[in-house]
């Protein structure tokens, strides 16, 4: 069986198929490319879902969430609130949306600059605060709506992200009231004030979760691209370019011969033992059961 070259095992690890380039595809929110290599059989579906996607699949699939939720406003309006649903200011409101949605599937974000796509979430913070100033207080509720877009922002690696969270949430409030003519109330006030800063609690966690396993990530990408570089150089010094073993463990080979035992050393301290005297030949003689056995010296004695 041909051994392999060296250069296929590089190959296998460095090429444009290899094992490296599946480790930096872009994976998860645009912008940041998120996964970690342990996880749970559903996050490794979800990201190998993302990494097969480009820039404009990733970019409707962060503005399908947003998308469907309001669906479902639509369906409970339409159910228990037929004449919210009727006003021409929701209609509005909701046509923004659908125009939003169907922006982020139309244009080929990935010719445009980078972070082109950001402008989607901002108008999406404008238009959920035109669609709760729309529905009245009865739709109050839709500012949880706003934490969709402010965590698309928000998991960018650049701080930028954050602040224009914060922006766009600012703008959710004001824009409307001011677009509407609606006079400033006690609760509007306290919407202005404290949902910017709910937000954009939100907004910094996001953003220090999401920089926390792109960090992971790197780290992990650089562990393994260091352990290919010691595989590769590994393989280069033990392989020739025939693919002929130029290096060998002896110790890991078993031989078939059977192997002798060591040989036995004596311990130069140990006292040696002096030979035993040569026994002389007996005679025996006295009858049979009766028998006396007599030695006879070697050696006449002196």
């Amino acid at each position: 069986m041909p051994s392999k070259q060296p250069e296929d095992s590089i190959d296998l690890l460095r090429g444009e198929n290899g094992l490296m380039s599946r480790l930096k595809e872009p994976v998860g929110w645009p912008g940041l490319p998120l996964g970690t290599e342990a996880g749970s059989p559903l996050a490794d579906r979800v990201h190998a879902f993302f990494g097969g996607l480009g820039l404009r699949g990733r970019v409707v699939m962060c503005q399908l969430p947003l998308s469907v939720t309001l669906v479902l406003v639509v369906t409970a309006a339409a159910v228990f609130h037929p004449e919210t649903l009727a006003a021409e200011r929701f209609q509005f409101a909701l046509l923004a949306h659908a125009a939003l949605f169907g922006v982020s599937l139309a244009l080929p974000w990935g010719r445009l600059p980078a972070g082109a796509y950001t402008v989607i979430p901002v108008l999406d913070c404008v238009a959920i605060g035109f669609t709760r100033e729309a529905g009245g207080p009865s739709f109050s509720v839709l500012s949880i709506l706003l934490a969709f877009p402010v965590i698309w922002l928000s998991v960018d690696r650049r701080r930028a992200g954050v602040v224009l969270a914060v922006a766009a949430t600012v703008l959710s409030t004001v824009l409307p009231a001011a677009a509407f003519g609606t006079a400033p109330t006690q609760l509007s006030m306290i919407r202005t004030i404290f949902l910017p800063l709910v937000m954009a609690a939100i907004a910094l966690t996001a953003h220090v979760v999401a920089g926390t396993l792109y960090r992971q990530r790197q780290t992990l990408v650089r562990k393994d691209e260091a352990l290919a570089d010691t595989v590769a150089e590994s393989v280069q010094r033990q392989v020739d370019q025939d693919g002929q073993d130029v290096l060998t463990n002896n110790a890991l080979q078993v031989s078939s011969r059977p192997t002798a035992p060591p040989p036995c050393r004596r311990n130069a301290s140990r006292r040696r033992v002096r030979p035993a005297a040569k026994r002389s030949p007996t005679s025996c003689t006295g009858p049979a059961r009766a028998r006396t056995c007599a030695r006879t010296p070697s050696q006449p004695a002196p």
